[in-house]
Formats: structure tokens, C-alpha cells, sequence
């Protein structure tokens, strides 16, 4: 059945590399669950003579590429930090893009770069009105603080850091003092008196969710050390 979906629901109806799609604004949140699914089901597609053809379809759909360059961010040389739509829906599934992968030299690089560009790049602290996470700790998104897409941003990025976490592909120290600052001042501002915005949680959609992993990416970012 997985099969199947796979070749039709996907390859056959244009779910493919080169395909249009990815382009469309917000497009691969709809398909960011792939990812894990293909992941899960890794060893069937490799039964199936179909486990490159997925890597393929992941990094295409996911903007793997992105992660072999960390001097030229977004077509932007110098650039630094990224976009909070692709830190909350995206930066898991790269992940999972390269792990899915067969022991290689091609996974060996792929995880050294994926490191490298979170370390660098994506759990940078961004300039000016730029995103995601700032220096006081904040998290902006649409050039503002955001406290919605704040719990989403800190949540993609203290997973990828805590999956990487027990690896030689481990963030840097410096990464992990700055995901410790976001998530710690993003815990403040929502549920401590001297940082709580008296409207903390009128704007934002699904509250419930967002206070579920908001109290996950502290409880993760306070339990483990970078080694």
C-alpha cells in the first residue's frame, strides 16, 4: 500500500524532483510529515528499489541544497541566520533527509554540512529586522517579535540540535548557548511575570499546541549538554 501511494499518489502524479510545486508560498508545510514518513518507512522503500528516489524527492522539496553553502544565505552572500518558516517546517525534514540516507561518503557529507549550517547559519543570531532568533532572545518573523511563530522556530531548532546532540555532527557550543538564550527567554515571555505580555496569547493560533512544545524545547534544552 505504501508502495503504491508512493508511486502514484506521488511519482506518477508530478510529486517528483524538478516539480513546480515546492515553489508554491508554504506549499511544503503541507508535505512536511513526508519526511518522517519516509524515514519511518526507509526500509521498505529500500526493499522496493525506491530509497534513492525518495532522498532524491526530499532534498528537492525540502531545499537540501541549501545547507552546502553558509557563506550565501538565500542567494545573499554574507547573510546570516534563517527564514522562521523554514526553521518550524522545514529544518527537521532536512534532517531526516540525510539520515534516511545508506551509510556513504555522500551521507557523511551531507550530515557534516546540515551541522555545519545549523551551527552557522540557521541558529545564528540575525540582524537588524532579519530572522529568526536575536541576540536578546527574542524570535521574529514578517520583520517582528512573534511569540506564535516563536514556539514553532524554537521547537525546529532544539530538535535538530538535540537529534545531533549524542553525534560527531553536534552543534557548536556557541549554537547551543544560543538556542539556550531563545528558549529561555521565549519560556519567560510566556509564562513569567516579568516578561509577560498582558496579551501573550490573543493572536496566536493553536495556544495549546504552542505551550506543549514551548514547555518540550525547555525541558529538552535544559536536560542535555553540547558535548
Amino acid at each position: 500500500m505504501f508502495i503504491n501511494l508512493f508511486d502514484y499518489g506521488g511519482v506518477d502524479q508530478g510529486f517528483d524532483v524538478g516539480a513546480g510545486l515546492g515553489w508554491v508560498h508554504h506549499y511544503s508545510y503541507e508535505i512536511r510529515e513526508v519526511g518522517p514518513a519516509f524515514f519511518l518507512m526507509r526500509d521498505v522503500l529500500d526493499k522496493h528499489n525506491r530509497l534513492d528516489k525518495a532522498v532524491d524527492i526530499m532534498k528537492w522539496f525540502y531545499g537540501f541544497g541549501q545547507v552546502y553553502r553558509d557563506d550565501l544565505v538565500y542567494n545573499v552572500e554574507g547573510r546570516i541566520a534563517a527564514d522562521a518558516d523554514d526553521t518550524q517546517g522545514l529544518l527537521i525534514p532536512r534532517l531526516y533527509t540525510a539520515v534516511i540516507q545508506k551509510n556513504s561518503p555522500e551521507k557523511i557529507r551531507d550530515l557534516q554540512h546540515f551541522s555545519s549550517h545549523f551551527s552557522k547559519v540557521t541558529a545564528n543570531y540575525a540582524n537588524a529586522l532579519d530572522e529568526t532568533y536575536k541576540p536578546d532572545g527574542t524570535i521574529f518573523h514578517h520583520g517582528g517579535h512573534t511569540l506564535g511563530y516563536g514556539g514553532r522556530a524554537a521547537h525546529g531548532g532544539i530538535v535538530s540540535m538535540y537529534l545531533l546532540s549524542e553525534s560527531s555532527y553536534k552543534a557548536s557550543p556557541e549554537a547551543y548557548q544560543r538556542m539556550k538564550k531563545v528558549t529561555t527567554t521565549l519560556f519567560d515571555c510566556l509564562f513569567q511575570d516579568e516578561l509577560n505580555a498582558p496579551r501573550a496569547f490573543s493572536s496566536i493560533r493553536h495556544g495549546g499546541l504552542l505551550i506543549a512544545k514551548t514547555v518540550f524545547v525547555y525541558a529538552s534544552i535544559i536536560s542535555f549538554k553540547c558535548r
